[in-house]
């Protein structure tokens, strides 16, 4: 009989994404989403963000929980979209992220992903990833969400809306799952 996680989250992306490293550390494990709509302070730390998350989540539901938060950060655009990402892709999308690049000397950029789990004694444990990358010149392949399109892993040559494949290892988001991982014990 496996455990359950709770992870709330609107996002059904991520939790197939999360699912997909369970799969792979074949843990005993089972996520289930609780669909629910988290206010967000505004903040440029995605750790701040995500323990804000989680505290409201905890004292609504009164469970073992976790949240996450995901920013990019474009070092040619002194970091923004950072951690209004969500809101930077649905106001301009990726056309508008690549317009912002047009001429741009450097092409860097960082993910960071925050997980926040309150465990069953109300203990806040915070855990983060980064993966490196590049945005692309152009929007290519439909695999993913969000910016996969144009976010090339560091030491790739392709974007991850090409090949999502290795996106269960390379993803800020699994390098902060496996930190929980980790941590968690039932």
């Amino acid at each position: 009989m496996s455990k359950k996680i709770f992870f709330i989250t609107s996002n059904n992306h991520k939790v197939r994404e999360l699912q997909d490293v369970m799969a792979l550390r074949k843990k005993g494990m089972q996520i289930e989403q609780i669909n629910d709509d988290i206010v967000e302070i505004k903040s440029s730390d995605v750790k701040k963000i995500v323990l804000h998350k989680a505290k409201q989540s905890y004292e609504k539901f009164k469970i073992s929980l976790f949240c996450e938060d995901t920013g990019i950060f474009i070092e040619e655009l002194n970091g923004f979209p950072g951690t209004s990402a969500k809101f930077v892709f649905k106001k301009i999308g990726l056309e508008g992220i690549l317009t912002l690049m047009r001429g741009a000397k450097s092409r860097k950029a960082y993910m960071q992903t925050a997980i926040c789990y309150i465990d069953k004694d109300a203990k806040e444990h915070v855990f983060d990833g980064i993966m490196k990358c590049a945005i692309a010149e152009e929007i290519k392949g439909n695999l993913g969400f969000g910016y996969d399109p144009i976010l090339i892993p560091e030491s790739f040559e392709k974007t991850i809306g090409e090949d999502s494949s290795k996106l269960p290892v390379i993803s800020a988001r699994a390098k902060a799952f496996e930190k929980f991982l980790e941590h968690i014990s039932f």
